[in-house]
């Protein structure tokens, strides 16, 4: 949790408390997201590349794919998140150097929300929420 803390205190910047709220519930949000595909990637990355598992792909490229394919979330209620929304992104950002000198990087939420609308799961009110972060 420390290092959510410190990534939301470097984004933050000159940003105001008040407006600040919106970005740490974001960031909220995105770490648990996060987390969770995470979680899901490595147990999808384990059951493929393992030769005893009945999911085992001999072919590294073609692993590769079903590693990055939406449906081997989806079908576990779990968000799929583009590369660049992804939290180590996120947390990379937190470190460059304009960081706090101005406005805060925009946070991944038109990815996650495009994607999120594309297959269904998203509500139109909560696309539009999200949106607007």
């Amino acid at each position: 949790m420390a290092g959510l803390w410190e990534t939301a205190d470097a984004l933050r910047g000159n940003q105001e408390p008040s407006e600040y709220k919106h970005v740490v519930l974001g960031l909220v949000f995105l770490k648990y997201i996060s987390d969770r595909f995470e979680a899901r990637r490595k147990d999808v990355e384990t059951a493929l590349s393992d030769p005893n598992s009945s999911d085992y792909i001999p072919n590294e490229a073609r692993r590769l794919q079903f590693i990055e394919d939406r449906d081997e979330y989806a079908s576990h209620n779990v968000f799929w998140v583009p590369a660049e929304a992804r939290w180590e992104s996120v947390q990379a950002q937190a470190k460059l150097p304009e960081i706090g000198q101005g406005k805060p990087p925009r946070l991944p939420w038109r990815e996650l929300v495009t994607e999120r609308s594309r297959n269904g799961s998203l509500t139109p009110s909560a696309a539009q929420g999200l949106s607007a972060l």
